[in-house]
């Protein structure tokens, strides 16, 4: 079983903080978290992970996410990994 959460960042932008890991749970929680950001006008999805989380790494390339700069309070993190996802 996996969560997450909405933070807002600036306008139209949100940092995913948690999910579980790589299955039908993940990909379903992952899914209602992008129609929800994309139904209240979000249109930037941007997460952080750790580069160990092998799993989550496949899941997020997988679904569509690219690798991006570490931002935030990630940026001087050396085990973080960034993705970020434009959505409708």
């Amino acid at each position: 079983m996996g969560s997450a959460a909405l933070v807002t960042l600036q306008p139209q932008t949100i940092t995913h903080r948690q999910i579980g890991p790589d299955g039908p749970s993940a990909c379903k929680i992952l899914d209602h978290f992008t129609e929800y950001a994309s139904s209240h006008g979000v249109r930037i999805l941007r997460l952080e992970t750790g580069i160990h989380q092998h799993a989550a790494i496949a899941l997020y390339e997988r679904v569509g996410f690219k690798r991006i700069p570490p931002f935030g309070e990630y940026r001087d993190d050396p085990v973080s990994r960034c993705y970020e996802k434009r959505i409708q």
